[in-house]
């Protein structure tokens, strides 16, 4: 839960959010964002957003990688 920890400031992670932003009303929406620690939670394609309301996070997977055969 974001009530109990946040990621590191500007490390992008997959959010669990709530809310309006414009015409669009999140209700346990998952969307990548990251935290910086003078702005708050920017999601990622609505940056105008202020102050979403994140409920969890969690950090995001790492990339595939296709294997190397020799």
């Amino acid at each position: 839960p974001a009530s109990e920890r946040l990621p590191e400031n500007g490390c992008g992670v997959l959010v669990t959010v709530n809310g309006k932003h414009n015409n669009i009303t999140f209700e346990n929406a998952l969307e990548i964002a990251e935290y910086d620690n003078t702005e708050g939670w920017i999601i990622e394609g609505y940056l105008d957003w202020l102050a979403p309301n994140v409920i969890a996070w969690q950090p995001l997977p790492e990339p595939y990688k296709e294997s190397e055969q020799e």
